[in-house]
């Protein structure tokens, strides 16, 4: 057989069997509990918003600072230009096809990471706020001095979610439309128990110190686990992204060395062989990536009920991966 047929035929094999390997990886390291919150069962259904809506608060999640359609314009642009880059370093235009998708979903990846860590970030700040409270309530405060004691000694990423609250009250608005008001912006389910126990001593009067006293030992918990989880998914990640470069890395390589690959992947046979390596290659990285961040990703809550309609189920915030165990 002609050594020069055989050579591309092995390598877009092993390009396969590489793609094979990762998509395989990721699918068999799915989470072994998934412990997500039910809030249909209270009756409090979420009205179904459009993409960019959904884009538009996943980007003031992660404080990007653009809005749904510059997001979405950018992800073009950088899979226009990752797309240049691979069909010149191939000369194959599978691979630039291949790298439009890259560059997109790289941006999407990069959105979705930063959102997890700056919500993640969100709650472990929220510890400390609740410590705050528990000090503002021992020393006799009430809500509004509570209030103004966090968003000035509290953690940066919460002072102004409290200093909102602040203005808020000051315009006559009553604590439980604040309260409730400052959980539907967030959404973040410790939060919403944060806001809940707040809302009890609202209704009911007294102090809610032994409430929040036993949250905060729950959410050092939770930040807990959530660290040594992240600490644990360091090596898995880096071998994800090795091991989905390593495609990329060869096809351009033998391009280089051999310029008769080029030839070979301007064909249609391929080209089908070319993308399908990378098309490999990418769904793989993309559902191990989602796999993985589904392990400690914070769940998207309801907000808390508003006053007058049923009460939502008490929220949890985590994923526990298998790995963690």
């Amino acid at each position: 057989m002609n050594s020069e047929i055989l050579a591309p035929n092995i390598l877009i094999a092993a390009m396969g069997a590489v793609g094979i390997l990762v998509v395989f990886w990721s699918v068999t390291m799915r989470a072994n509990a998934d412990l997500r919150r039910a809030d249909v069962l209270s009756g409090r259904v979420k009205p179904e918003a459009s993409f960019l809506e959904k884009l538009d608060q996943q980007l003031q999640q992660a404080e990007l600072g653009v809005t749904a359609g510059e997001f979405v314009r950018t992800s073009v642009i950088l899979g226009a230009a990752f797309g240049l880059v691979a069909w010149l370093a191939t000369d194959a235009p599978a691979a630039g096809l291949a790298g439009f998708f890259v560059g997109a979903v790289a941006y999407w990846s990069y959105l979705t990471d930063r959102r997890d860590q700056m919500r993640a970030d969100y709650q472990d700040a929220l510890a400390d706020a609740v410590g705050l409270l528990i000090e503002a309530y021992e020393s006799g405060s009430a809500l509004e001095e509570a209030f103004r004691y966090v968003a000035q000694h509290g953690p940066v990423i919460v002072r102004g979610d409290f200093e909102d609250a602040i203005a808020q009250l000051n315009t006559g608005k009553s604590r439980e439309q604040v309260l409730t008001a400052m959980s539907e912006k967030r959404r973040d389910p410790i939060l919403d128990v944060i806001v809940e126990s707040l809302l009890v001593q609202v209704k009911q009067g007294g102090h809610a110190v032994e409430l929040l006293r036993g949250l905060q030992e729950s959410v050092r918990a939770r930040v807990s686990l959530r660290t040594r989880i992240r600490a644990e998914q360091e090596s898995p990640k880096w071998e994800i992204r090795l091991t989905t470069g390593f495609i990329f890395l060869t096809v351009v390589f033998a391009r280089i060395t051999n310029p008769a690959y080029g030839a070979f992947w301007r064909t249609p046979v391929g080209s089908i062989s070319l993308f399908v390596a990378f098309g490999l290659a990418v769904a793989g990285f993309f559902i191990a990536n989602q796999v993985l961040a589904s392990s400690t990703r914070t769940e998207e809550s309801f907000g808390v009920a508003e006053p007058g309609q049923p009460e939502a189920i008490a929220p949890t915030d985590m994923h526990i991966a298998g790995r963690a165990a």
